[in-house]
């Protein structure tokens, strides 16, 4: 874990409140802990409490973890799923909901951009090695496979 993530969002949900965490991956030693109550402004502070100590995406996992907008987050979320909550349109539920829902929406939106981001970034340098390292196509091409 402590490979592929800077921190891991726990939450420990009640009816009232939720207990967030933010845990280093490597350690497991907690950094930070804050409990917000599950109000529309609760959840906005939650979400903005976590916003300052983590990046976007764990922030996403999190929203999706702390409620049910209809996506299983236990997993690494796929660009598939990704996309699928970016698109959310609003619905007809309670205000909290819709909060999250948007907040979500928002995020995997960001997400997405950066991938696309990084995807042509990785594409720029595999062509700058390409050009000036003098090295067979295939061979830089196939340093991506190990």
């Amino acid at each position: 874990m402590a490979d592929i993530c800077q921190y891991v969002i726990g939450v420990d949900t009640h009816a009232a409140t939720h207990h967030y965490a933010v845990i280093h991956p490597g350690t497991g030693a907690v950094l930070d802990d804050q409990q917000f109550p599950t109000t529309p402004a609760g959840l906005r502070r939650a979400a903005d409490w976590i916003s300052r100590r983590t990046v976007t995406i764990n922030m996403l996992t999190a929203l999706l973890h702390a409620t049910a907008l209809g996506t299983d987050a236990r997993h690494a979320l796929t660009i598939a799923q990704l996309g699928q909550v970016a698109t959310w349109r609003p619905r007809y539920e309670p205000l909290d909901m819709t909060i999250l829902r948007e907040l979500a929406t928002e995020y995997a939106q960001d997400i997405l951009v950066l991938d696309q981001q990084r995807a042509a970034n990785k594409k720029q340098i595999r062509q700058i090695v390409r050009r000036y390292s003098g090295a067979h196509p295939a061979l830089v091409r196939g340093s991506r496979q190990r």
